[in-house]
């Protein structure tokens, strides 16, 4: 655990990993968490049930723009992403 040996979250804070769906490149640590989104899109009715529920169809696309140094810029460009994350209060 070299890589996470500095990087142990403090009170009300958690350790925040993220690995890329394909090749990996290394590790990042100190990444700081994404405010935007993964993906852009919408949900469509898809049928009204019986009982009074909906059936959607989830029609997404990736959304790539993100800020450098955050933890969803190091998954597209195919790494470990390492960080820690505050606990809202």
């Amino acid at each position: 655990m070299f890589v996470l040996h500095n990087e142990l979250p403090g009170r009300d804070e958690i350790l925040n990993i993220n690995f890329p769906l394909s090749s990996c490149q290394g590790i990042l640590t100190r990444r700081s968490m994404s405010a935007g989104s993964m993906f852009r899109g919408s949900y469509q009715l898809t049928e009204r049930l019986p009982d009074g529920g909906l059936r959607l169809t989830a029609e997404w696309e990736p959304d790539t723009a993100c800020e450098g140094g955050s933890d969803f810029r190091a998954i597209l460009d195919h790494y470990i992403s390492i960080g820690i994350v505050r606990n809202l209060r």
